[in-house]
């Protein structure tokens, strides 16, 4: 199968529910495969191209990431799927990081909050990770800019201060003598579609399992600042709510 074939068999029909999902369109999936392959050393195999691996990757994240649900569709064993699945995820984990980058992340002015996600622990750590709603979940600071993208994201462990602590340089608490109530963001349109593998985390390390967090967010910014046309994100621009 040529990587023109999978191109058009990844964007046109078999692997439609990552357009569903991450709203990526044809030359945005093109430029992501080319940098990964050209600058994070993304290597093709004889069976599996360059394009069929990012798409694989997309589709687990889409899906909830087991890989048996893979085998059959990408006609791939799951030692293979699971290979090129964590190469993916290596390279983009290190796109993050890359200095070119840095900038967007030097003196941010945006919101910073805290969420749960769900992960896969072993049985002796369940009662450290296990939180008020009764499952496993890891602690996620993240901070996004007036662009509707992640500038920061500590996936894992962090510091988290309240009241009781001052708000100084590298950590931030609360504004006092402010009630904040669910229902004032809860006005606007909700955006469609969801990276399934974050409510359903395979059993991977722990470590794996931050990163496909933060893989997921650098996906996001990648399409956000790649593709101008987006209508999700801009009929969030022209809600003066």
């Amino acid at each position: 199968m040529t990587d023109h074939h999978w191109v058009s068999k990844i964007l046109n029909g078999h692997l439609i529910r990552c357009y569903q999902m991450f709203r990526m369109k044809k030359l945005v999936f093109l430029e992501l495969c080319d940098i990964l392959e050209t600058k994070y050393n993304l290597k093709k195999t004889q069976n599996v191209s360059i394009y069929e691996q990012v798409g694989l990757f997309l589709y687990m994240l889409s899906q909830s990431g087991f890989i048996h649900n893979c085998e059959e569709r990408f006609q791939h064993s799951g030692e293979t799927i699971s290979i090129h699945f964590h190469s993916v995820l290596e390279a983009v984990y290190e796109s993050m990081k890359d200095v070119r980058y840095r900038p967007y992340f030097r003196d941010c002015i945006g919101a910073i909050d805290g969420t749960h996600i769900r992960v896969c622990v072993p049985s002796h750590l369940q009662g450290v990770y296990i939180g008020r709603k009764g499952y496993t979940t890891t602690n996620v600071m993240v901070a996004c800019d007036f662009s509707m993208c992640f500038t920061f994201v500590w996936a894992g462990k962090y510091y988290l201060i309240d009241f009781g602590y001052p708000t100084f340089m590298g950590f931030l608490g609360p504004y006092k003598k402010t009630r904040y109530h669910l229902s004032q963001f809860r006005i606007g349109p909700r955006i469609r579609g969801r990276v399934e593998i974050l409510d359903n985390m395979p059993p991977f390390a722990l470590k794996k399992q931050n990163q496909i967090i933060v893989a997921c967010m650098t996906i996001h910014n990648f399409i956000q600042r790649n593709d101008k046309s987006d209508r999700e994100f801009d009929s969030l621009d022209e809600d003066n709510e």
